[in-house]
């Protein structure tokens, strides 16, 4: 692989200060309308058919940590095209490749980077991210994301040390803290990111939840099931590898314990592998549940619908353990059988077991 030529400076990305944590993470500066050479984060030397936005997301100080600012240099080389070789189509040394440097500025116990970057498809394609020097080489980078609104495109990726709640992180003036890698052109066949789904309710058998019931409380019980959702903020997408990379390679100790709740089960470890069970589910959610009594032949489509339940309203600290949920039954009938659905977008998704007493 030839050696990218020196980089270039792309100029100062301004930001507002960050605070340890930031309440919010204020996105790279949008290019100067009134200059089109003008663009914060790219360059103006970067040609406009390359060009892409930027912007780091608040997940990045999960943590703790802070940067005053980033900016970003760049360089175009000749390389080798790394997706080509892995669908079996190289090697093919000889591709227009851009290398892109993330530099934080004023950095205090930076311990994560996540990013978005929004590109024309037609024009560059992403490749993958590697960490930057600054943040050592003990770390965990993620898979790409990517997405599109509209028309445009949009990747994600995430640079992490791992257990970052345990690291100190980077601190310094000036240092790169990740790289991406983008191929001019359009890879062969062409690539079009999917489109953006609204949240999708959980509709496959590993998301069923598993009722049972307190006859202390009077109530129903059960814990949150959405595989891959490790925040368990309801929600399944690239954020959850902080829950992965912080918990990584530690023992589980039971299915409702955090580790449980990444690898999906009582025994094993948190572990890279789990990324397969995250990555079926993107953009899975869930919003409430849904709590329905009725006959054996109600069951699961049929019955009465007792109340809902917010997915906000799971106890616990979904940080160390699984969520849990209860339902309180104002009488509890005999032979009457019990089911909850998680709801998403006004649409109910799988049922629990069916549960009589």
């Amino acid at each position: 692989m030839a050696a990218p030529v020196p980089q270039q400076n792309a100029g100062t990305v301004v930001m507002n200060p960050v605070t340890n944590p930031p309440v919010v993470n204020p996105p790279v500066t949008n290019p100067d309308p009134a200059n089109p050479d003008d663009k914060p984060g790219h360059g103006s030397e970067l040609p406009t058919e390359l060009d892409f936005d930027i912007k780091v997301t608040d997940t990045s100080y999960k943590y703790g940590g802070s940067a005053e600012s980033f900016y970003t240099t760049w360089s175009l080389y000749t390389g080798d095209w790394w997706w080509d070789n892995t669908v079996g189509n190289g090697p093919n040394p000889d591709v227009p490749m851009i290398e892109v440097e993330l530099h934080a500025v004023n950095a205090v116990g930076l311990r994560m980077v996540f990013t978005e970057y929004e590109f024309d498809s037609t024009k560059i394609y992403p490749e993958y991210s590697a960490a930057g020097p600054a943040l050592g080489e003990n770390v965990l980078v993620s898979i790409p994301h990517y997405f599109k609104h509209g028309a445009t495109d949009t990747v994600q990726f995430a640079v992490m040390q791992f257990h970052p709640q345990d690291q100190p992180g980077f601190t310094g003036a000036d240092g790169v803290v990740a790289k991406y890698y983008f191929v001019e052109g359009n890879p062969p066949g062409g690539f079009t990111s999917p489109p953006w789904q609204d949240p999708v309710v959980p509709s496959d058998p590993p998301c069923a939840a598993s009722l049972t019931y307190d006859a202390t409380a009077g109530a129903l019980k059960w814990g949150y099931q959405l595989p891959g959702d490790f925040d368990q903020n309801g929600y399944v997408d690239l954020n959850d590898w902080s829950v992965l990379v912080a918990n990584f390679n530690d023992p589980v100790t039971s299915l409702d314990s955090i580790e449980g709740v990444i690898h999906n089960a009582g025994t094993g470890n948190a572990q890279l592998q789990d990324i397969s069970i995250w990555g079926p589910h993107i953009n899975y959610s869930i919003a409430s549940y849904n709590v329905y009594a009725g006959a054996a032949a109600d069951y699961p489509e049929g019955g009465t619908l007792l109340g809902s339940v917010a997915q906000t309203a799971g106890t616990g600290d979904p940080a160390a353990a699984r969520l849990q949920y209860s339902f309180a039954l104002p009488s509890a009938g005999a032979g009457q059988h019990y089911w909850v659905r998680p709801v998403a977008g006004g649409a109910e998704g799988i049922p629990s077991n069916d549960l009589t007493f």
